[in-house]
């Protein structure tokens, strides 16, 4: 899945379904030219490690939707590579 720049989706098709995290593998070329820089995973907090490492093992995280603290989180470097991250939301 490729997700670029990152941000929120939405999807307002009347389906009640919460807010998900995904992360795509990126390179720092990518990273350098969205002029956002990467956030160091150590420099997450616990709840933002958990599902940052949720949605890399599982392929998405559910987030609280009151929650909005990806949105300004666009790219995370971890164990040495860079991942761009994305919010859906329906």
């Amino acid at each position: 899945m490729a997700i670029g720049t990152s941000g929120i989706a939405g999807c307002q098709n009347g389906s009640d379904c919460p807010p998900l995290l995904y992360v795509d593998e990126t390179n720092e070329s990518e990273v350098n030219a969205s002029g956002q820089g990467a956030t160091p995973f150590s420099q997450l907090s616990e709840k933002r490690k958990q599902e940052f490492t949720q949605a890399l093992e599982n392929g998405d995280a559910e987030l609280d939707e009151t929650d909005d603290a990806w949105t300004s989180t666009y790219f995370v470097e971890y164990q040495g590579d860079y991942y761009a991250t994305a919010v859906a939301v329906c």
